[in-house]
């Protein structure tokens, strides 16, 4: 049954859930936290967006973390009915020397999934599979292979390769929902893969940015981010941490400050005309 309207010109469909704001003629309804979507009265087409969790950049002296996978779909007929929504968070910071980065949570609604980011690595490969993002490749080896291999192979990229020419090492950035991580080069960290920009609330906002790698110069955020990764030597800047509610993957740590970067939690966003649905 398509959307449809009673017979005084009111919606017939009702929606509850998430936090609504509206653009134009549009409702909004974001979910930045576990919930419930209940829809009653008809089926509601929606645009949807749903972003898992980044991971956390390494500790000390690795690559960034990579981005969480990214959904987004356009004229989805959701049926009446309740729907759970579970909102990944981002892996945590990194404070334990020599200690790899945590991979962030899926953001699960509607019968999709969108992966969580790997965490960064401190000496070897990034770790890929099936995640969002894959982090970028730690000193002394390569970089992670593309992210979201078994679910979704569009959900997000690998990342950039790590240096490992003593004594000028380098990591390499985590992977982005809109591009792969940048490799490291002699003392410079890898930056993180972009961001996906969506409008669907309207604005136009960069998601999932990958985490920048540590270096002599040390990696920045992938387009949209706020991941840097932190440069080697102690006195530099200290790693960022990824935005929430947008999926960043964090810097890899080594700084001044005493931690690396967390990945920033996830989000399921749902658009759809307000003149059908209450």
């Amino acid at each position: 049954m398509l959307n449809r309207m009673r017979m005084g010109g009111g919606p017939a469909i009702t929606v509850t859930g998430g936090t609504v704001t509206y653009d134009g003629l549009y409702t909004v309804r974001t979910f930045t936290a576990n919930d419930t979507l209940i829809v009653t009265g008809g089926t509601l087409t929606a645009d949807i967006l749903l972003v898992a969790g980044g991971g956390s950049g390494a500790f000390n002296a690795g690559s960034g973390g990579g981005a969480g996978g990214v959904i987004e779909e356009t004229g989805v007929a959701i049926a009446a009915g309740s729907y759970p929504v579970v909102i990944g968070q981002g892996g945590a910071a990194r404070s334990t020397d020599g200690t790899n980065g945590l991979a962030g949570g899926n953001t699960t609604a509607l019968g999709r999934t969108a992966k969580g980011g790997a965490g960064g690595v401190h000496v070897g490969t990034g770790a890929g599979g099936d995640v969002g993002s894959a982090s970028g490749g730690g000193y002394n080896n390569g970089g992670g292979s593309p992210g979201g291999a078994t679910a979704n192979p569009t959900q997000g990229y690998g990342g950039g390769n790590g240096w490992d020419a003593a004594p000028n090492y380098g990591a390499g950035g985590g992977g982005g929902a809109a591009g792969r991580g940048g490799d490291a080069y002699v003392n410079l960290g890898g930056n993180g893969g972009p961001g996906r920009q969506s409008s669907i609330t309207g604005t136009a906002v960069n998601y999932a940015a990958g985490g920048g790698g540590t270096g002599i110069t040390p990696g920045a955020a992938g387009t949209g981010g706020t991941g840097n990764g932190a440069q080697v030597a102690s006195t530099g800047p200290a790693a960022g941490n990824g935005r929430a509610n947008k999926g960043d993957g964090g810097g890899a740590g080594k700084g001044t400050g005493s931690q690396s970067g967390a990945g920033g939690s996830g989000v399921f966003i749902l658009r759809y005309l307000t003149a059908l649905a209450a």
